[in-house]
């Protein structure tokens, strides 16, 4: 085979752009949305086959959830908008329905009126509606890594014995290999699923 012809097959199997950002487990992708469930489910949580799971997860993307490629993947998919025009959408979104709760002739009255009193003040009104926008341009997902966050979920605990040493050395290998995988996402359940099905015994110092 000629040197020419290398060079083009070679071109003709490189990966193409959209290939590159459509990779597995990448925003956006059926993998990635299957993963999100995963994690919701109510199904008996295996510490060992979670981490190797997670761990199969970043070796097939090619990057942990808070590497670049990562947050370039994001901003190919999500970045539309910055921060302070997700503030501004939150904004005219919770003006909007303030209106429409205290005018009775408006056609959404009777409906923005429930959601005010199920709310219950103009901050949470404008906390809602500022997840609401996050949620819907990506921001709840952003590759953002929180150290100060991390340091709170895998510290203050009182270890007894070496029983519960083990336990949380697992309980930190498994949350550090899911944030590598996916980020924050779903954390509390997450972390709640862990501790009713492997029955981890930790006190708070």
């Amino acid at each position: 085979m000629s040197d020419t012809n290398v060079i083009t097959k070679i071109k003709n199997q490189a990966p193409t752009k959209e290939e590159k950002t459509a990779a597995p487990y990448s925003f956006g992708t059926a993998e990635y949305q299957k993963l999100k469930k995963d994690i919701l489910s109510s199904e008996p949580l295996s510490p060992a086959s979670e981490i190797e799971k997670f761990n199969d997860v970043v070796e097939k993307r090619g990057y942990g959830y808070f590497d670049k490629g990562s947050v370039e993947n994001w901003k190919d998919v999500f970045g539309k908008n910055d921060y302070a025009d997700i503030l501004k959408m939150a904004e005219t979104d919770a003006t909007n329905l303030l209106l429409s709760a205290q005018n009775p002739a408006d056609p959404q009255h009777d409906q923005s009126r429930l959601l005010f009193q199920r709310l219950g003040s103009n901050e949470e009104v404008k906390k809602y509606f500022l997840q609401k926008e996050m949620d819907a341009n990506g921001f709840s997902e952003r590759p953002f890594k929180d150290l100060s966050y991390e340091a709170r979920i895998l510290g203050g605990y009182r270890l007894e014995n070496q029983q519960q040493i083990f336990e949380f050395e697992t309980f930190k290998k498994l949350m550090l290999s899911k944030w590598a995988a996916a980020g924050y996402g779903n954390d509390i359940s997450y972390i709640k699923r862990f501790f009713s099905t492997y029955a981890i015994a930790l006190s708070a110092k």
